[in-house]
């Protein structure tokens, strides 16, 4: 289960529970060369095999089944964005990760999923840090992180053969959030 509160409406998105209906642009997001550039590459499935692994992966609705960032307008799929325990740094820090269909782009979708999943992080699941694990080519995301949102590089990926070997992995301090004057609830 996402221990995420949902839906959530904002501005210009509405983040909510995936649902059956989003697996099919899911899986054209998943299979986009330019939108997984930096994050291990597109999918190769076939489309219906892809389907139905992930339609039973959105009915088990674990911990790191994804959430659909739709587009509040129209109410179109128009990414995934997730938030799970990063245990490999400590029990309070939680990961963000969002991806962003590339139509939707420059209309500042991502950040304003990024913002609501760093909130409550901070606010619902008393998260003390957060990471994003960037790939350092990924202006935007680093743009977006870094610049706008005050994460720090705290270490760079080492995992030889893997996607992320060489990613940066960047921090951002419940103490540092606040400071932006973001609310923090627990």
């Amino acid at each position: 289960m996402n221990p995420l509160p949902l839906p959530v409406v904002g501005p210009h998105v509405v983040i909510r529970k995936i649902q059956k209906k989003d697996l099919g642009p899911f899986y054209t997001l998943e299979t986009d060369e330019d939108v997984k550039r930096y994050v291990g590459g597109p999918v190769r499935m076939p489309r219906q095999e892809w389907i139905a692994k992930m339609d039973k992966v959105r009915k088990q609705g674990g911990k790191l089944t994804p959430l659909a960032v739709a587009a509040k307008a129209t109410g179109a799929f128009a990414g995934r964005a997730r938030t799970y325990r990063a245990l490999e740094i400590a029990q309070t820090c939680w990961e963000v990760e969002v991806l962003i269909a590339k139509k939707y782009w420059g209309q500042h979708f991502g950040h304003e999923a990024v913002v609501f999943l760093v909130d409550t992080a901070f606010a619902s699941l008393c998260a003390e840090s957060i990471i994003a694990t960037v790939d350092p080519s990924n202006t935007p995301s680093r743009r977006l992180f870094e610049e706008h949102l005050g994460f720090r590089k705290i270490d760079t990926k080492k995992e030889t053969g893997e996607w992320q070997d060489g990613h940066l992995v960047l921090h951002c301090l419940r103490e540092d959030w606040m400071r932006r004057g973001k609310p923090i609830a627990c």
